[in-house]
């Protein structure tokens, strides 16, 4: 059995095998929100959606064992728990090749190693000893080309693109790209993503001008509610008694609108 710094190849790396994958509800829609709203993870339903992007799940680290480098690597695990980082270690097999393996590792472990495991989004990898290595506390952050030339991660800002038209004020999201992210596969039915998406989920009503005949759809003063979920405003051309033109303004099933 090789030994690393006095510690065996199977206490340094642990390969997860069927455990509990802890995901965002939406990739996609958990990047936008964390771009538009950077304290995100303090609202309980958005931290619900978003774990992974809330650093609530352990890590994913790269895992293989005697690599000949890190960019080689390519198998995937999830630590088994939030007390573990991700490693990279140069290591000397039975026929004294230099190879790498990389996996997840207790956080003493890493401490033992290689020093306090950074709380940064890429490896930091010591030179100063004769088998290189290095932990770090983010996903998949083990594994590297050039570990100099790894830039800093940067987050652009999201314009928010609501869409409250025809809603009241008290019905509205932030946004509605997040919402059709985290509304796909069923996702209305949990709670979280229903309270969060109102106009999405069709959990609105949906207020519309309502008149017989006018001669124009802005001379229309009356307001109907309508079933925001199934039906949507119609101004229509019409023709009243006298055969001269006016409008008819009122609700529609949303099926009837795309035909």
């Amino acid at each position: 059995m090789i030994i690393v710094y006095g510690i065996t190849l199977s206490t340094l790396v642990l390969v997860i095998c069927g455990a509990n994958i802890c995901e965002d509800r939406n990739l996609k829609g958990c990047q936008r929100l964390a771009a538009i709203k950077q304290d995100m993870c303090q609202d309980n339903c958005m931290a619900t959606l978003c774990p992974r992007t809330c650093g609530l799940c352990p890590l994913k680290c790269y895992s293989c064992d005697h690599v000949d480098h890190p960019s080689d690597c390519h198998h995937i695990v999830q630590c088994t728990n939030m007390t573990m980082s991700c490693i990279t270690s140069q290591t000397v097999t039975s026929s004294l090749e230099k190879k790498f393996q990389l996996g997840c590792v207790d956080n003493t472990v890493c401490n033992d190693l290689y020093g306090p495991v950074p709380n940064l989004t890429q490896s930091i990898i010591r030179r100063d000893v004769d088998l290189i290595g290095g932990c770090c506390s983010s996903d998949l952050c083990n594994k590297y080309n050039e570990p100099d030339k790894i830039p800093a991660p940067t987050m652009n800002p999201v314009q928010p693109s609501g869409n409250t038209h025809g809603f009241s004020a008290a019905c509205t999201e932030m946004d509605s790209q997040v919402c059709r992210h985290f509304s796909e596969n069923n996702g209305c039915l949990l709670s979280c993503v229903a309270s969060m998406c109102p106009q999405t989920c069709g959990k609105c009503s949906l207020t519309c001008y309502e008149c017989a005949s006018v001669d124009l759809p802005g001379h229309c003063r009356n307001r109907i509610t309508c079933n925001g979920h199934q039906e949507s405003c119609i101004a229509v051309e019409s023709h009243v008694f006298n055969f001269k033109e006016g409008y008819k303004l009122g609700c529609v099933a949303k099926q009837n609108c795309k035909d």
